[in-house]
């Protein structure tokens, strides 16, 4: 990171499980994103509190997952639980080297075990008067629902001061990209990978990944790179392959 550049990384961590949920990951996770020396790190499936899973593992973390993740790598973080369930809750979080400030959890679900939410904050990185918008998204399955979900995450994009840059990260499900490219077209937001490739970034399963289901968009910002982190070790690690993209503050 320069005294202009900010590097964002997005990734659903399956609650801190491989595929299948076999393997319990956490720390090589935490490792492997504090690798790639994140600026703001925005997170899907993370586990606030799971009373079961965690006595069935020895190396389960005594701190909860985002205090886990967050502990000498990002002073500042949110946190949202967006599932709940009777053994515990997970949801998004956005991970920060600058305060976060205006914190909101927008839920965009009626079914508490599958809740879906965008968890928003702003950042004034290196002191900048201009605020940056942080949208941290995990979107249903359905897409129904899917669909429902990107209206209501227009009409909050909608009510943001134009002037002000916006990045908009997480797992958004529409693998065939037919829900948010309305969003593209409507709000003139450019997806990260696609502008820099050519094309959406296949994301899911991480072992073979198949399925365009993570996107970091942005406007207001320039774009410096952008790419998915594909090699072995991540393959291994959730159920998905994280994004990462550099941009230059205008």
């Amino acid at each position: 990171m320069t005294n202009n550049t900010i590097k964002i990384m997005t990734y659903n961590m399956h609650k801190g499980f491989g595929a299948g949920n076999i393997s319990f990951n956490i720390h090589e996770m935490r490792d492997s994103i504090t690798n790639e020396f994140p600026d703001l790190l925005f997170v899907q499936e993370i586990l606030g509190k799971h009373t079961r899973k965690e006595k069935r593992h020895d190396t389960w973390p005594d701190q909860s997952q985002p205090e886990f993740i967050a502990d000498g790598n990002w002073p500042y973080f949110s946190y949202s639980k967006h599932a709940k369930y009777l053994t515990g809750h997970h949801g998004n979080a956005i991970f920060s080297k600058f305060v976060l400030s205006d914190i909101k959890h927008v839920t965009l679900s009626k079914f508490p075990r599958s809740s879906r939410g965008i968890l928003y904050s702003m950042v004034f990185p290196f002191g900048d008067s201009r605020p940056i918008h942080l949208m941290c998204v995990h979107f249903g399955m359905l897409k129904t629902n899917r669909n429902s979900q990107i209206n209501n995450l227009i009409e909050l994009l909608l009510s943001l001061n134009k002037e002000h840059g916006i990045i908009l990260a997480g797992d958004f499900n529409d693998w065939r990209v037919e829900d948010t490219t309305q969003m593209e077209y409507a709000l003139n937001f450019k997806e990260a990978y696609k502008n820099f490739t050519g094309d959406y970034a296949k994301t899911y399963p991480a072992m073979k990944p198949l399925l365009k289901n993570d996107r970091i968009y942005y406007k207001g910002v320039d774009l410096i790179e952008a790419k998915c982190l594909d090699s072995k070790i991540w393959k291994g690690l959730s159920d998905h392959l994280p994004l990462v993209a550099t941009f230059s503050l205008i």
